[in-house]
């Protein structure tokens, strides 16, 4: 049956946890955040034993970004790597500190289709509908930036939160 997710989504600070099959990510977070829970990460969970989605929930930044920090900060012998749900290539991940950032730059293009975004936005982004922390943002918006696939205004100094950036 159904999770009574509004019951859930009561309390201060509220989160979630949930373990599902892979597959339909944005169906689920779309439930979650009508229930009352404005922040989602969900991050496809793959192993030799097969695939699950594990998806947290939560009304504060500071406890996405917990989770975040704890989900990259798994041992990387744990014999699971990860898979961004919204990548569409569909990339094995390995777990570590600093991981590859190419899905993220993905998907960083793919915002920056509908038009130009602040670093703010895109560090947002990054948070809300990516399996990366927001803190590498920076790092593939750098990566883009010296590939040449974006323009950034103003052209010079560091990628603070007001700078524009937008695609090529």
């Amino acid at each position: 049956g159904a999770l009574p997710l509004p019951a859930v989504a009561a309390g201060r600070p509220a989160e979630l946890l949930l373990l599902a099959p892979t597959g339909d990510w944005p169906a689920r977070r779309d439930a979650l955040r009508s229930a009352g829970f404005p922040l989602t990460a969900g991050v496809d969970l793959v192993d030799g034993a097969g695939e699950r989605l594990l998806a947290f929930a939560t009304t504060t930044g500071k406890s996405l970004e917990s989770f975040k920090n704890a989900l990259w900060a798994v041992d990387e012998y744990a014999g699971v790597r990860y898979r961004d749900p919204g990548d569409p290539a569909g990339t094995l991940l390995d777990i570590t500190l600093e991981p590859g950032p190419g899905p993220l730059r993905r998907e960083l293009l793919g915002k920056l289709a509908g038009g130009g975004c602040t670093v703010t936005e895109l560090r947002r982004f990054t948070l809300t509908e990516t399996v990366y922390r927001s803190s590498d943002t920076v790092r593939a918006l750098t990566a883009l930036l010296a590939a040449g696939a974006v323009d950034r205004d103003p052209p010079g100094g560091r990628l603070a939160g007001d700078v524009l950036v937008t695609r090529r």
